[in-house]
């Protein structure tokens, strides 16, 4: 086998192990695209990470592989403050950037370049039916808040934000009576908030951008 089938067999083997945990995210209902797809969308950015952290190519192609087999689109989660600003098209959740990042930290090898173009030009071997995200701009030290998510009660809830730059950003989660039920305040750009509601109703989420600058994030549940 030569050195770019392995290098494939590699990604596939990667984007198949992510696939088997998806069910480790939450204990959604089986079959339900929307946390499927937030699953791996998840999974793909803990791959990119890592692929960061060691440099690894192959590890930012499977990355890429998995957010591109999500199928995530465009739609509306909840309801947002300001229901008619513009939207931002910066496509947080894309993955065609890191492929671009998989070639660059390769140094340039024709190798990667190649499986690149061809995740990028293949048809999606993914999920059939993806689920939707929002995406919104955060401005320096402000706040966003989507509101009305419905949740069942006795079901794992998981609500995930991921930034597109460098911004700290945190969340928070309130139910229908107004007390905190989940939040996460790292210095990252990333938020991943779970719980399991004792009823079904809305629940609000607000994040605040606790830096200087302002950010555009994607928000999506399961």
């Amino acid at each position: 086998m030569n050195t770019a089938k392995r290098l494939l067999a590699a990604i596939s083997a990667t984007a198949l192990v992510a696939t088997a945990t998806v069910p480790s995210v939450g204990q959604s209902a089986p079959d339900d695209p929307q946390a499927d797809a937030l699953a791996l969308i998840v999974m793909s950015r803990q791959l990119h990470d890592r692929a960061i952290e060691t440099s690894d190519p192959v590890l930012m192609l499977s990355a890429a592989r998995l957010r591109k087999d999500s199928g995530m689109k465009r739609g509306e989660i909840g309801t947002p403050d300001a229901a008619d600003e513009e939207i931002p098209q910066e496509d947080v959740f894309g993955w065609e950037g890191w492929l671009d990042e998989a070639v660059r930290i390769s140094g340039g090898s024709t190798i990667i370049a190649g499986l690149a173009d061809d995740i990028r030009t293949s048809k999606s071997k993914g999920l059939k039916d993806g689920g939707i995200y929002t995406e919104r701009r955060i401005p320096a030290r402000g706040k966003k808040s989507h509101r009305a998510l419905n949740f069942i009660g006795g079901e794992f809830a998981l609500v995930y934000s991921e930034g597109m730059g460098d911004a700290d950003i945190d969340m928070f989660v309130y139910d229908a009576r107004g007390a905190l039920v989940c939040s996460q305040t790292d210095t990252s750009n990333l938020n991943q908030c779970g719980w399991t509601p004792g009823v079904t109703g809305p629940f609000d989420v607000t994040l605040e951008n606790k830096s200087d600058f302002g950010d555009t994030y994607a928000l999506s549940t399961n």
